[in-house]
C-alpha cells in the first residue's frame, strides 16, 4: 500500500505540474497577442477575461488539491472519517462557487 500511495503521489504532482505549465503557456499566448492584457491599460472586456482566467485556474489549483486529499485519505487509512470528505466537499463547492462568482458581471 505504501508503494502505491508514493505512485499515485508522483503521478499527481506530475500531472499537476503539466496542467499548471500548459496554463502559464496559454497566459504567455494572450500576452503575447495583447501587451495591454491584464494591465490598467486593457478594455474591460480584456479585464474580465484576465480575471476569469486567473480565478479559473486558481480554483482549478483548488480543486486539484481537494481531489489530492481525497485520494490519499482514502487510501492512507482503512477507515476514512466521513468528515474528510465532508471538508473536501465544500472545498470544491467554495471553489466553484468562487469561479461561478468570477464570472458574473458588475
Amino acid at each position: 500500500m505504501d508503494e502505491q500511495l508514493k505512485l499515485v503521489l508522483i503521478s499527481w504532482g506530475a500531472i499537476g505540474i503539466i496542467i499548471l505549465s500548459l496554463a502559464l503557456i496559454a497566459w504567455n499566448r494572450m500576452k503575447k497577442k495583447n501587451p495591454n492584457f491584464a494591465t490598467l491599460k486593457a478594455t474591460p472586456k480584456e479585464q474580465r477575461k484576465a480575471k476569469t482566467f486567473a480565478m479559473g485556474v486558481l480554483c482549478g489549483v483548488l480543486l486539484y488539491a481537494v481531489l489530492l486529499m481525497v485520494i490519499v485519505a482514502t487510501m492512507s487509512y482503512d477507515f476514512t472519517p466521513w468528515v474528510i470528505y465532508g471538508v473536501c466537499a465544500l472545498f470544491a463547492v467554495a471553489a466553484i462557487s468562487f469561479f461561478v462568482g468570477s464570472l458574473r458581471q458588475k
